[in-house]
């Protein structure tokens, strides 16, 4: 509430009915001086921030533990079903890839492009789709009010509680985390499509793609099958089944025989590549919008030297709750600076 200003607290500072008149709140400028938040105290915002050992292991779990981990593997099991599974195939992976193949012909017009790149963009599909099941746990871990509660308790067992009370630099950390933007599924949905962009554009392009699947999908993939045989997960009948695939991403080369074990181990080399990269590129652009939205907060509440005075009907403003019992004194000339009275009195 902004109170009026020329007011005579001395005087009828008892009014009838027992309401005692409203006493004039601190200036702006003083509110904004008792902020711990630089940003609410009007101050230019500052990304380089201090971080806490608990915000940063918040940001481990959050982005490489559920945004990497948890998201391949529900990723690769979706991906593996639509492209072997005769079901996920017929009623999912082939109406994606006719989808591709339209969007590709204007741009790769060779039909073994097309549908190389089609091949591609459905499994990046099935992999994008599957993990849309790691959406509401990232929104748990993204509520700013969750999160922040996750942060102190870890600073708490990092630091001990007493710096955490007492130091400023961690409730100034923790005024950041109430700048982010609040996480609903739509900002969720938003954050997450922005960060695969630049993959929708690179692997459906099979010159764009050979290069990874040479130098990072494969090798990913044939660590994670030499490290099952050591543990001792058999393939089975995985490596009987199977389909002819360009295995080198270029349709010039003739098909080879690509068994399901193979298959299987190329998506997890494929998932996991690029994963990693959308985990760091989805927490850039999360913290980007934080780091917007927290630059708006600033600048709307940057305190001006001089402030242009209210009319009594914004000055009176009060709580919703007292607002019914208050109104501008009746015998009064009209001013900017009049004063507020219960509306009962006469």
């Amino acid at each position: 509430m902004v109170q009026p200003t020329g007011l005579d607290t001395d005087k009828n500072k008892d009014l009838p009915g027992g309401d005692a008149r409203p006493e004039p709140s601190a200036s702006a400028q003083d509110k904004a001086e008792e902020s711990a938040c630089p940003q609410q105290a009007g101050q230019p915002y500052n990304s380089n921030h201090f971080i806490t050992g608990g915000e940063r292991i918040h940001n481990e779990i959050t982005y490489r533990g559920v945004d990497w981990l948890l998201n391949s593997a529900i990723g690769v099991t979706t991906a593996y079903l639509i492209a072997r599974n005769k079901w996920g195939k017929a009623h999912i992976g082939e109406p994606l890839a006719n989808f591709y193949k339209k969007l590709l012909k204007p741009v790769l017009r060779k039909e073994n492009s097309v549908n190389e790149g089609a091949k591609w963009g459905t499994m990046l599909t099935s992999i994008m789709a599957g993990g849309t099941a790691i959406i509401p746990p990232m929104m748990v871990l993204e509520n700013r009010k969750i999160k922040r509660k996750i942060i102190c308790w870890l600073d708490e067992k990092i630091y001990g509680k007493d710096a955490v009370k007492n130091d400023p630099k961690f409730e100034q950390s923790y005024c950041r985390i109430e700048e982010e933007p609040k996480q609903d599924f739509l900002t969720g949905m938003a954050t997450r499509f922005i960060a695969l962009i630049p993959f929708f554009i690179v692997n459906p392009m099979p010159t764009l793609n050979k290069p990874l699947i040479k130098y990072l999908y494969d090798p990913i993939g044939n660590s994670t099958k030499w490290l099952a045989q050591k543990i001792g997960i058999k393939p089975g009948k995985m490596l009987l089944e199977g389909a002819f695939e360009h295995i080198e991403g270029d349709p010039n080369i003739p098909k080879r025989w690509q068994s399901n074990w193979d298959f299987l181990h190329r998506t997890i080399g494929f998932d996991f590549g690029l994963t990693v990269f959308y985990s760091i590129f989805h927490e850039i652009t999360y913290k980007g919008l934080a780091a917007l939205g927290a630059k708006k907060h600033s600048d709307n509440n940057a305190v001006t030297p001089l402030e242009k005075p209210q009319p009594c009907e914004e000055a009176c403003a009060l709580p919703e709750a007292q607002s019914r019992r208050y109104r501008a004194h009746p015998r009064e000339k009209p001013s900017n600076h009049r004063r507020c009275i219960p509306a009962g009195w006469r």
